[in-house]
Parts: structure tokens; sequence; C-alpha cells
């Protein structure tokens, strides 16, 4: 191979006479193809060597982003999101059976307490697959929202918002944005920091980023190696590490003004399942494409691990550690620009 820079910290990748490389099989549809991934000896990210030139396929409507959602998860998704912005009494039950999105209605709070948002600003969502993250945005009373998606069959244009279907180099909205979503879309991209460049130019100089990418910890990656599930291939261009994902920003001056790490029990439960052969949705799978499946499971059903069998609970202690000592494998930060 020629020489190769990493696509994150810019760096080469050739070390003493070799590269690093790791093949992963694709899991998600259930393909079981291979796929190569580069190791930065410097930053430890991964980046994937040939991609595949029709992504689609990968893309499906089976895909879990571009499925639509029935009007009972989008209630229950009301109230969920209602109590991490002010406390609902439906919110708070739902918390307790169901998986939200708490980090980031935690950051649309802290901007919203700080006057750096309110309900009128500009909101743009990157990767936003069916409008499922607008949808909820909308819901709770926010009216100028657009979203971004190359991978629908066609635009999408509601009374809340509209989805325009396009890649970042194309897109031009005549118009700059407060708040730019990227919620686990970076990682899809070839060019993270071309990409970012991008984004920063349709932000404006006083708003705020917030992205969510998985993080290559070494606690999982030693653990699962390439069965970790957040990997993804081939949908995950990338897997940044911590490390590798600020100096990034760095070279963007762009700084994070905060942090959580957010991951949850299926970082083990599914990369579990890949470990053993399972692709996501099979059968044997632990997960199901049915909310009220995954609830049935996570209440009774137990799970290999150690060699013994243990619940969702268990792993839910131990993400919950992880977690508050940043040593899970995703993350959820509020970005800004340097000044």
């Amino acid at each position: 191979m020629d020489n190769i820079k990493c696509k994150i910290c810019g760096k080469d990748t050739y070390q003493n006479g070799k590269y690093s490389i790791y093949t992963a099989k694709e899991m998600i549809i259930g393909s079981e193809k291979e796929f190569r991934y580069l190791e930065c000896p410097h930053c430890k990210s991964l980046q994937l060597l040939e991609i595949p030139e029709d992504m689609g396929p990968y893309y499906n409507q089976n895909y879990y982003s571009l499925v639509n959602t029935n009007i009972i998860v989008r209630k229950v998704s009301y109230h969920l999101n209602k109590n991490f912005l002010d406390k609902d009494f439906l919110g708070q039950i739902f918390d307790k059976f169901v998986d939200g999105n708490e980090k980031y209605f935690k950051l649309l709070k802290y901007l919203l307490a700080n006057n750096k948002l309110n309900y009128n600003s500009q909101i743009l969502d990157i990767g936003c697959g069916n409008g499922y993250n607008l949808q909820m945005l909308a819901d709770l009373g926010f009216n100028n929202l657009n979203g971004m998606e190359p991978f629908l069959e066609k635009e999408i244009n509601t009374k809340d918002y509209t989805i325009f279907k396009s890649f970042l180099d194309d897109f031009n909205p005549n118009k700059s944005y407060d708040l730019i979503s990227l919620n686990d879309s970076l990682e899809h991209m070839d060019n993270p920091y071309q990409n970012l460049l991008n984004v920063k130019k349709l932000l404006k100089d006083d708003g705020y980023l917030i992205i969510s990418i998985p993080i290559k910890s070494d606690y999982f990656w030693d653990l699962y190696g390439v069965n970790w599930f957040q990997l993804d291939a081939p949908r995950h261009f990338i897997a940044f590490t911590l490390d590798g994902f600020k100096q990034m920003l760095n070279l963007l001056d762009l700084e994070i003004e905060k942090v959580y790490f957010n991951s949850n029990p299926y970082a083990f439960i599914i990369s579990e399942d890949y470990a053993r052969g399972k692709p996501m949705h099979s059968k044997e799978s632990f997960t199901s494409k049915s909310h009220f499946g995954n609830l049935f499971n996570r209440l009774f059903r137990k799970i290999d691990f150690n060699g013994k069998k243990v619940s969702y609970s268990y792993f839910n202690k131990i993400i919950k550690d992880l977690n508050e000592k940043q040593k899970s494998e995703h993350a959820i930060f509020l970005i800004k620009k340097v000044k």
C-alpha cells in the first residue's frame, strides 16, 4: 500500500515496517461480508480501507435510522424527552422502562437555560435518517428545523421540518444555524476533517455543535476487538478514539465545552452476540426490531458473559461506572468555535 495518512489526526499510519489492519464483518443487515480497517499507530483511531462504491444496500429501509416509528413510540418519546427538559410525570415513569436520549436533551436544557438557544433558533440535524430526532424537537416546540440525509429515497417536507436529500459537499441551504447536530453520523463520513470543516461554515459564530459518536475505548476494544458492535462495518468509515477526536477538533479550531459518556448495556450485549456469530435482529440475537420485544428481553432474558448467565441490569451497573469514568464506548459532545 502507498503511504496512508490518518484521517483523524493526519499522521502517517505506517510504523515499524508495517500497517496495523483488522478485518470486521457486516452484522446489522446480516451479510457477514468482511471489511478491513487500518489502525493509526498514533491516535489509535480506525479508518475503513476499501469503501464500497455503492453504500445504498447497507442503508436499505430496514436500517434502523430509516425505519418509521409508530404513534405510540412517538407519544412515549414526547413524554420521555419532555421529562429530560422539564419534569413530566409520565416521562418519569417511562424513564424506568425505556431508553432515552437523556444526555442530548440535557445539553439542550443547558443551552436554553443560558440563552444560547431558544425555540425559534435555526437547527440542523445532519445524517438525520427519517427525521426521528427532528420530530421529537418539533413535538417539544422547536420551530425552525432542517435535516440532511443522503440515503433517503427522496426529500421529505412536513409542516414541522424539511429533510434535504444531500451530501455535505453539495449542501447549500443559504442560511446559517444556531445549532447543528450530528447524532451518530460523523463516523459514517469518509473524511471527517473536511466534513466538519463544511459543518463549521454552516454554523453561526456563536452557534454550537452537538456531536455524538462511538468511541474506540481501550476497555471495549481489548474485550471485543472487531466484534465491538459500534465498529459497524462498513457503515462506520471511522472509529474515533477520544484522543484522536480531540486532536481533530484542535486542528479545526473547535473546542469542547461539555462532554458526557452515554453508553448503555447493549455495548456488551450486542458485542457478545457478534462474538458468537449472531447478526443483529437474527432469530438468536438478543435484540428485537420490536420495542416491546426488547423490553421483554431486558426484563427476563439472560446473557452469557465470562462463563455465567447475567441480566441486563448486571451490565447496566458496569456501564454506568464506565460512563462516569469516561471509559465507555459512546459519548456526546457540546462544541463551539474557538474565539
